[in-house]
């Protein structure tokens, strides 16, 4: 045992004069009593004294006493075994001559069942030897109770592999461990990079491997491209992308199902829905895509299920069928749009908008007789008059035209139409005042006003996406907030009005252009909740060049369509014009993935709370079916039925916003709940709705097991990686490879409960003896 006494602080030239002034003070208290005291008393009552004020002013020091020695019994081991999504898989990748394995076959030597025999004959080559704790690891560190079974955990989730040797280490504080055995099948789908974390560990790693490291034949579906809106009897165009190894050319059949909640499980409803063909390369290892329609029967959020099946034998497949939700309408939404002058900017927005077939568009041009064409349809008609026949469109659109050439009842009707839940748009800015009209018309509606400055007219001008811009659903068009950046800026110029610009409270702006006259930045593309709807104002004309470009460009060509059709969407969204909207990012997430949330909360006027709290409550409704009949267990879906979990969203984001996340649940449906307090009433708001976790997830990409990373832990810490037929290696070498640990323990004896003592019992003594001697 070593010991060593260090002091966090220095001594200054204070404390040396104080340490003088001690000695002297116990010295010289005792020297001049004049009470009969013995030479060996009064030198006790000076040892006393002196004593207590040396240990006072040895605590200013801060004294930390270290205590340092080998481990006392034996050494500990740490063994973490993968409970992650992965072990499922079979143990071996053979497909038997007789054919495709069954469900049950299937999942009886599978990774897991591997990966309890290897802990069985750790936990009794090793028990005698070592002191071992057990742990299971996926997406975070779980201990196993001593009352529970060898493999007592139902695998799911992703394989973060780094956080767990790093945990380890915190959790191992107070009783260091000699090394980290890994039971894995050496998948990593998450969290931090785990070679680099073992070479910062200062221990070995030891690796016992499973799984097989040949890929069985597989077909994959890689990616399932659905509209997040459909409509009933109306064709609905999904694209999926497949990838295929191993199972020669045998076409692939792909079928669309609807899926429902049956007996607490999700399954099948009704006939195929639709159904495809497609030939497949011998050679494999490609990526083929593949777009099928089909027509939803009835109205609602609706669970859809896309399969793919081949001829060739498969043992696994769970990667052959994906999950993707549609919100289901009764019928197409219109959208009407008014226009005075038909330009190129005015043809390339009919083309656009008329392909796509979700919405339904009503285009009026208006004539020189005061009265509007319906553009392409043929026929004279006069603009909606009245609220009730504007309340059929679910946006109105208005391109150059002032008040004055639509008539003062539309006018009026908008108004209204705007405060029960319409969305509206402005193109182009119009005539020098056509804007400033509407201002006036609409008493401040319009989320941005121009003053034109006609001397200079028009300006041409890049354009520019906000901070706002780079994450909101119509201009966020790329995953990668630079790739937003870069794809904005390198759009052809348009032209823009000179003038004097100004953006209403509360109003966003996500797209920015400049003018000259003086040089500054002005709102493109700014938009706002007003009562009940959505207004929009895009200020720039010239814009039909953009798809020009884009179509020359070879890694985004429909950049210009697609935020067309997001403005649209987002101006006919109607569960927008609620006051307390929330919901999931996606309808469908897959298997470990963190469910996000976002919500927006506006008070009785539709202005943005900033304060309000919002939680939302999540619990499942169903359990999703067994795959290939194998029977799932009830444990992968970890909210039970009658459990809830509750999280609390936080502002993001633009006033009025929220957004948290839920740790990932189990495979399965879930129904979720949100909640906040009205400010003016303080009654309950609330907003539900469902969501589904599917069981494909990144830990069934690749069927193979891999060893590249437990050769590289090992290879970094000086471990040892060995295949299940050679573990009596790996527990013959443990003995003489792991580490030896140091006990190290640390007491600030500044701060230690018996410095106080040893300190009260010294001044105590001097009190009690001066007593004795009638000193006191």
């Amino acid at each position: 045992m070593q010991t060593n006494l260090s002091f966090l602080v220095s001594p200054s030239a204070l404390w040396w004069l104080a340490l003088l002034g001690a000695l002297f003070v116990g010295c010289w208290a005792y020297y001049r009593l004049a009470a009969p005291l013995s030479p060996a008393i009064r030198q006790i009552f000076r040892v006393l004294r002196i004593a207590a004020l040396l240990l006072l002013l040895l605590i200013l020091l801060e004294p930390l006493l270290t205590l340092a020695g080998d481990q006392v019994g034996r050494p500990r081991l740490a063994l973490l075994v993968d409970r992650s999504s992965s072990m499922r898989l079979p143990a071996s990748n053979r497909v038997p001559d007789e054919g495709p394995l069954t469900g049950g076959e299937e999942n009886t030597a599978d990774r897991a069942a591997q990966a309890a025999a290897i802990l069985g004959q750790l936990e009794t080559g090793l028990g005698e030897t070592f002191a071992l704790s057990v742990y299971g690891f996926s997406g975070d560190l779980q201990a196993r109770q001593p009352d529970e079974g060898v493999y007592p955990w139902a695998p799911l989730g992703v394989t973060a592999m780094g956080d767990a040797l790093e945990d380890i280490l915190v959790r191992q504080a107070d009783a260091p461990v000699g090394g980290i055995v890994l039971v894995t099948d050496g998948a990593h789908t998450a969290g931090k990079d785990p070679a680099l974390v073992a070479r910062n560990l200062s221990l070995p790693v030891f690796v016992a491997a499973v799984g097989d490291t040949v890929a069985p034949p597989d077909l994959l579906i890689r990616q399932v491209r659905a509209p997040a809106i459909g409509y009933v009897a109306e064709p609905v165009a999904i694209r999926t992308v497949l990838e295929q190894s191993g199972l020669g050319g045998a076409p692939v059949h792909l079928a669309i199902r609807e899926m429902q909640s049956v007996g607490g499980e999700l399954r099948p409803r009704g006939p195929i829905l639709a159904q495809h063909t497609l030939p497949v390369s011998a050679s494999g290892g490609r990526e083929r895509a593949a777009e099928l329609q089909f027509r939803p029967t009835r109205a609602g959020l609706t669970l859809f299920e896309l399969s793919a099946a081949s001829a060739e034998p498969e043992i696994v497949s769970l990667n052959n069928r994906r999950l993707f939700a549609v919100d289901v309408r009764e019928k197409k939404t219109r959208i009407l749009y008014l226009e005075g002058e038909p330009d190129w900017d005015f043809s390339f927005l009919k083309r656009t908008l008329s392909a796509d077939t979700t919405l339904a568009y009503a285009y009026l041009v208006k004539q020189a007789d005061e009265t509007f064409l319906d553009y392409g349809e043929g026929g004279v008609f006069l603009p909606p008059g009245t609220l009730a026949e504007l309340s059929p469109y679910a946006a109105v659109i208005i391109g150059r035209l002032a008040p004055a050439d639509v008539g003062a009842n539309f006018t009026a009707a908008l108004k209204g139409y705007v405060a029960e839940g319409g969305g509206l748009l402005f193109l182009g800015a119009g005539q020098s005042s056509d804007l400033e009209r509407w201002r006036e018309e609409l008493q401040g509606l319009l989320p941005v006003t121009i003053q034109a400055d006609r001397r200079w007219g028009y300006t041409l001008s890049t354009t520019e996406i906000s901070l706002a811009g780079l994450t909101h659903e119509i201009t966020g068009l790329t995953d990668a907030p630079v790739d937003a950046d870069e794809a904005w800026g390198g759009l052809p110029p348009v032209w823009i009005r000179e003038g004097q610009y100004s953006v209403a409270p509360g109003a966003l702006t996500l797209l920015s252009a400049k003018v000259a006259h003086p040089t500054r930045e002005v709102p493109l593309l700014a938009l706002a909740h007003t009562g009940g709807g959505r207004v929009a104002v895009f200020s720039g004309r010239g814009f039909w060049r953009w798809d020009f470009t884009m179509q020359a460009a070879s890694d985004n060509p429909g950049l210009a369509p697609e935020f067309w059709r997001r403005v649209m969407r987002w101006l006919s969204e109607p569960s927008e014009r609620e006051r307390f909207v929330a919901r999931p990012a996606r309808h469908v997430f897959q298997d470990s993935e963190p469910i996000s949330f976002t919500a927006r909360v506006l008070d009785p006027r539709h202005e943005p709370i900033t304060g309000a709290r919002v939680t939302v409550s999540v619990e499942p409704v169903a359990a999703l079916p067994s795959y290939a009949g194998v029977e799932l267990p009830d444990s992968l879906v970890i909210l039970q039925t009658g459990q809830s979990a509750r999280i609390q969203l936080y502002p993001d984001g633009p006033a009025g916003q929220y957004a948290g996340q839920l740790t990932p649940p189990g495979p399965g449906m879930y129904r979720f709940r949100a909640q906040t307090r009205d400010g003016t009433s303080g009654a309950s708001i609330e907003s539900d709705g469902l969501f589904w976790v599917e069981e494909m997830g990144p830990e069934f990409y690749d069927l193979a097991a891999g060893r590249r990373l437990g050769a590289l832990l090992t290879e970094a810490s000086g471990g040892l990686l060995t295949e299940q037929e050679e573990l009596g290696s790996l527990m013959a070498a443990l003995p003489e490879r792991y580490k030896r640990t140091r006990v190290v323990r640390q007491a600030e004896m500044w701060n230690h409960w018996l410095v106080f003592a040893v300190v009260t019992v010294l001044l105590a003594a001097e009190w009690i003896l001066r007593r004795r001697k009638g000193l006191a």
